[in-house]
């Protein structure tokens, strides 16, 4: 059987509020080293995600996309709708989806209620490609 992503995902993850104000985004972006955090409302359900170049676009590209130039929140400057996988998904199709659509972290969704049950990153992708390989992976 194909792996699929609940083989893979990380199942500890970091959400923000819509609520959150964007100097905390980039703070936990660079805190938590991600490159794309999703954002969730008040019942966990995933709305967005917001990625460094959101918060980068906000900072300096303030013509090119003046909505997220002067947004003050996450929800403000988030993408939406984020693109979610399920756990029962193939790893297969979740790696061309992030490959199509160039992002480097997913949200796991739960289909009935859209609440976040992890993440899938690239490394996670990376991680199942040296295990399939059966190659060593040297110490950090």
């Amino acid at each position: 059987m194909a792996p699929q992503v609940k083989d893979v995902m990380g199942r500890r993850a970091v959400a923000l509020a819509e609520a959150t104000p964007v100097a905390r985004v980039a703070w936990a972006l660079r805190v938590y080293a991600e490159a794309a955090m999703p954002v969730v409302d008040g019942e966990g359900r995933v709305v967005g995600i917001v990625s460094e170049d959101d918060v980068l676009v906000r900072e300096w590209a303030r013509a090119p996309l003046p909505a997220k130039a002067s947004g003050t929140t996450a929800a403000q400057i988030m993408t939406r709708p984020a693109l979610t996988v399920r756990m029962d998904t193939t790893v297969r199709e979740a790696a061309e989806l992030m490959h199509e659509h160039g992002v480097r972290v997913m949200p796991v969704v739960e289909p009935a209620s859209g609440r976040m049950l992890g993440l899938l990153r690239r490394s996670d992708l990376l991680r199942l490609v040296t295990e399939l390989r059966g190659e060593e992976v040297p110490a950090a």
